[in-house]
């Protein structure tokens, strides 16, 4: 076996330590620990690029492939009882989930599915607490050729909420 070396590399206990590889492609290989520079030579920044689909829980994910999982996360503001569209769906079945980011405040999971636009959507609100001492609790609103909204039932506890729709 013939092995070419170029640089800082040392051979230890039959394992290659503290190699510098450019330009070259690896194959039949098991990387045990490593660390990626993803600077050029000249100091840009690069892509890790040609990532297989996940597998494994620890495997890496391509933004692909999370985009196609169709889960959506955003933040929403609440004040008062008035709603905020969370996406302008006219239909469709999704699950709703919304932590608080305000101290205390209430949060729920949803389900919602509405087939037509011009008919009412189902929702279920699966689990809800409400706000710290208060009768404040999430709702979902789903109107004829609407999108989803989201508000709160009580003016308590305005802020920021975490939406999770999937």
């Amino acid at each position: 076996m013939s092995v070419f070396l170029e640089g800082n590399a040392y051979i230890d206990g039959g394992q290659i330590q503290n190699v510098n590889i450019v330009s070259t492609s690896i194959g039949n290989s098991k990387i045990t620990t490593s660390s990626l520079d993803m600077l050029s030579n000249t100091g840009d920044l690069q892509n890790i690029t040609n990532v297989a689909d996940p597998i494994l829980l620890q495997d890496a994910a391509t933004k692909k492939y999370v985009d196609d999982l169709g889960i959506n996360v955003m933040n929403v503001t609440l004040i008062g009882t008035g709603g905020s569209l969370l996406k302008d769906f006219l239909t469709g079945s999704y699950i709703v989930i919304v932590n608080n980011v305000v101290l205390n405040g209430p949060s729920a999971i949803f389900h919602i599915t509405k087939n037509d636009q011009n008919r009412h959507a189902h929702i279920i609100r699966t689990v809800a607490t409400p706000g710290y001492s208060s009768r404040n609790f999430l709702k979902i609103e789903w109107p004829l050729n609407s999108g989803i909204v989201l508000s709160k039932t009580a003016s308590t506890f305005d802020g920021a909420y975490r939406v999770k729709l999937i």
